[in-house]
């Protein structure tokens, strides 16, 4: 456990040193986190990562170009925000369906769910957890 977060101390060290001599920073604010992949039967270990104490919080799951990685790379928590999403759709398009053409519900719903949900899915459209999102029957409501 010392020589991993020495490892990891050394190598933070590293980046932020290539960081400085291009004129870049690392941003500490609320973006950067660190995570770390595991098991769900697996320990969480206990490391502090930093620089210029200023620590890197570490998180359960983070958000990664829209997709939500979990630690356990299980897709849960992202299966969990597109459920959100596609709750907030349907709520949507059932409020304004006796308002508008059946064209512009498809744009509705393209804009508000259908994208988001295809985003990424080589990844995590095989996860057990897809189902939620793929059913036809949930979306039919």
């Amino acid at each position: 456990m010392t020589e991993l977060n020495s490892n990891i101390h050394t190598v933070f060290e590293t980046i932020n040193t290539l960081f400085k001599n291009n004129y870049l920073s690392l941003n500490f604010g609320e973006k950067t986190h660190c995570n770390h992949f595991k098991t769900r039967n697996s320990q969480a270990i206990d490391k502090k990562i930093g620089y210029n104490n200023k620590l890197i919080p570490s998180v359960l799951s983070t958000k990664f170009l829209e997709l939500t990685i979990g630690s356990t790379l299980s897709w849960r928590r992202h299966r969990d925000h597109l459920t959100t999403k596609k709750s907030t759709a349907c709520y949507v398009i059932r409020s304004i369906k006796p308002l508008i053409s059946h064209e512009t519900l498809l744009l509705f719903y393209n804009s508000l769910f259908h994208t988001v949900r295809s985003y990424g899915i080589i990844f995590w459209g095989n996860s057990c957890h897809s189902i939620q999102i793929f059913s036809d029957a949930q979306e039919s409501n």
